[in-house]
C-alpha cells in the first residue's frame, strides 16, 4: 500500500486518506480512489433493490391472477350452483332465477 498523503490539509483529510489506505490493504493489490469504493456499494445496493423489486412484482402478478382458478371453468359446480353465480352477477332477474331454480329443482315454475 501507499505511504502517507503528500500534503494533507486538515486532520479529516488525513484521516480519510488513511481509512481508504486501509481499505485498499484490506481489499488486497486493487487501490482505487475513495469515491469509487462508494459507488460501487451504491451499485450493488441498486442491483439488490431492483432484483428484490422484480421479485415482488412477479409474485403479486400471480397471486391476482393465477392461471386457472377452479371456479372459472364454464361447467364448474352444479346447475344451482351456476345459476345462483349468474344471479348474483346480475345476469339475470329474480323472476327468470326463480323460474330456472324450480325447473331445474323439479318443480312446476311459479305463476303458469
Amino acid at each position: 500500500c501507499r505511504g502517507e498523503p503528500q500534503a494533507p490539509v486538515t486532520d479529516a483529510d488525513a484521516q480519510l486518506h488513511l481509512f481508504t489506505q486501509g481499505l485498499c490493504c484490506i481489499i488486497g493489490v486493487i487501490e482505487m480512489p475513495f469515491h469509487l469504493f462508494w459507488l460501487v456499494g451504491v451499485l450493488f445496493l441498486v442491483a439488490i433493490a431492483v432484483v428484490v423489486v422484480v421479485v415482488v412484482a412477479v409474485a403479486l402478478t400471480r397471486i391476482q391472477s393465477p392461471s386457472l382458478p377452479a371456479a372459472a371453468g364454464p361447467a364448474s359446480g352444479t346447475p344451482l350452483d351456476i345459476l345462483a353465480r349468474r344471479f348474483a352477477a346480475g345476469e339475470m332477474s329474480a323472476e327468470d332465477y326463480q323460474k330456472a331454480r324450480d325447473l331445474l329443482q323439479g318443480d312446476s315454475p311459479r305463476g303458469s
